[in-house]
């Protein structure tokens, strides 16, 4: 039976009437640092309770005692121990009493709770964060449907004004206010991972090392920088954020030793992330990773502050110093690119972030040449479609001025009921995605039931539906990311009424 008893994962003891220890299996030995030879003979609390619990644990002993039975002890509990070396931790205790000759026993299954609870907190942490990403993504979409109006008809205005007069200088802070503005909102759809992105396999470590030679040139000489960089692996990634990630985290690093100096370190290498890993951050897979670490020497982060760094808006800095978005924003570009982070910090002894990306073969990718934003024109029909009545304005007005002939419509069922009637009067549909009652998705797909040569424009704030990937499969010729640029918002419709040219001809 004691060998039986020995071979137990769990830790099996039992206590006399005075709670002291009779019996210690091996697994008690395991959980608790005490051998069986220690822990015998000792009082139980004193073993395994932290010192501010052990009276009412006592007390409430000697009342099951007295009662015969353990009420609602008896069965499963959880309760904080204490280890041998003074560190507490959570455990599951199943207690029984029972008798010989005359005197009573008590018997306590013990299981360790600590990775479970890991576990659970990395799950509500998952949850809540997908939660904020959500609502971050929601407010992204109308605020970026704010910024298209005002810097649509901010260009717009720039069009009637002389260059270089007050007027034109006037616009021109207001315009560059509002691509401020389109870069926060830029980072908020980031750290939401609605955000569309182009990626492809590219080598981390060239990447690392054109950021390395900018960070030499930024980071104060009283802050050392060193790389170990021995990954050649690829990655399927968005080059800009993980440039983006990359000098946050060393942002970061350098705001915490700026008054004291130090060292970060980056370190990049291959890993095989094992099934125990995988289980412990379910995030992970078993397999092979690229790891790129930011390691510095600053004080460290507390454990109060440690659960929320990727919070968006939450920061330990002044007011000015920054917006609380860098590290939710790197939370969020990790995970979308399929990767984890991890983070380990302790008072006093810097901070260290591990990112973990999944290992990918690279194909032959071709760069598309981007055109340069221009102010180019045509005469024919448009139909523009959006539920904020200012866009359909600025749109109206702005594609007016280069030529087009413009139909409007907030409502898109009212934009519908007119296309079945005049099917053949426009040449070309842009419309927003996301609107009441009718989607731009479902708008294009009924005008291409009458018209299946239609060629159709999406735009897009944010949208949990449409991605570059689903507009080219159901063929709309282009997806548009708001807010846009009046030069590139020109280009793009001269380019899918050129390209409907070209298809039509023979």
């Amino acid at each position: 039976l004691q060998a039986i008893v020995d071979t137990a994962v769990d830790a099996i003891i039992t206590v006399d009437e005075e709670g002291r220890v009779e019996f210690w299996n091996q697994g008690a030995t395991r959980l608790f640092g005490y051998a069986a030879e220690e822990a015998v003979g000792q009082p139980i609390t004193a073993l395994i309770v932290p010192e501010r619990s052990r009276e009412s644990h006592l007390q409430g002993f000697r009342r099951a005692l007295q009662a015969g039975t353990f009420l609602k002890t008896e069965g499963m509990a959880e309760i904080t121990a204490r280890h041998k070396d003074g560190h507490e931790f959570p455990v599951q205790i199943s207690l029984a009493m029972w008798q010989v000759l005359g005197r009573r026993r008590v018997t306590g299954i013990l299981h360790d709770l600590t990775r479970q609870k890991q576990l659970e907190a990395q799950l509500l942490h998952a949850q809540k964060m997908e939660a904020i990403g959500t609502l971050a993504g929601g407010i992204a979409h109308d605020f970026n449907n704010i910024l298209a109006v005002i810097l649509g008809f901010t260009e717009l205005a720039k069009m009637h004004v002389s260059a270089n007069s007050a007027l034109e200088r006037q616009l021109r802070e207001i315009e560059l206010a509002g691509k401020r503005a389109k870069d926060l909102t830029k980072q908020i759809l980031t750290f939401s991972r609605f955000d569309q992105t182009e990626r492809q396999p590219i080598v981390l470590k060239s990447l690392i090392k054109e950021v390395v030679r900018f960070l030499r040139a930024t980071v104060p000489t009283t802050i050392a920088l060193h790389t170990h960089l021995t990954s050649e692996a690829s990655v399927q990634a968005d080059a800009s954020q993980i440039h983006q990630v990359v000098m946050n985290l060393c942002a970061n690093a350098e705001y915490a030793m700026r008054q004291t100096g130090g060292t970060i370190e980056i370190r990049l290498e291959d890993v095989a992330v094992s099934a125990e890993q995988a289980h412990l951050h379910p995030e992970l897979h078993e397999g092979p990773y690229v790891r790129l670490s930011v390691k510095d020497t600053g004080p460290g982060i507390s454990d109060e502050v440690l659960p929320r760094i990727f919070e968006p808006f939450f920061t330990t800095k002044g007011p000015g110093e920054g917006s609380g978005l860098g590290l939710s924003v790197v939370h969020g570009i990790v995970t979308g690119h399929g990767g984890a982070i991890l983070v380990h910090s302790q008072p006093g002894q810097g901070t260290q972030f591990d990112l973990y990306f999944p290992v990918t073969h690279p194909t032959a990718h071709h760069e598309i040449p981007l055109a340069s934003p221009s102010y180019i024109g045509g005469s024919e029909r448009i139909l523009f479609v959006d539920d904020d009545p200012s866009l359909v304005r600025f749109a109206r007005d702005f594609l007016a001025q280069l030529g087009y002939q413009v139909v409007g419509y907030a409502d898109p069922q009212e934009a519908l009921t007119w296309f079945t009637a005049n099917a053949r009067a426009i040449d070309l549909l842009v419309t927003d995605q996301t609107m009441p009652a009718l989607t731009g998705e479902a708008l294009a797909l009924a005008m291409r039931n009458v018209r299946p040569d239609l060629p159709v424009i999406v735009c897009t704030g944010f949208s949990h539906t449409m991605t570059p990937e689903k507009a080219k499969a159901l063929g709309i010729e282009e997806l548009l990311l708001k807010p846009i640029e009046a030069g590139q918002f020109a280009e793009a419709i001269r380019r899918v009424l050129d390209g409907a040219k070209v298809s039509r001809s023979p």
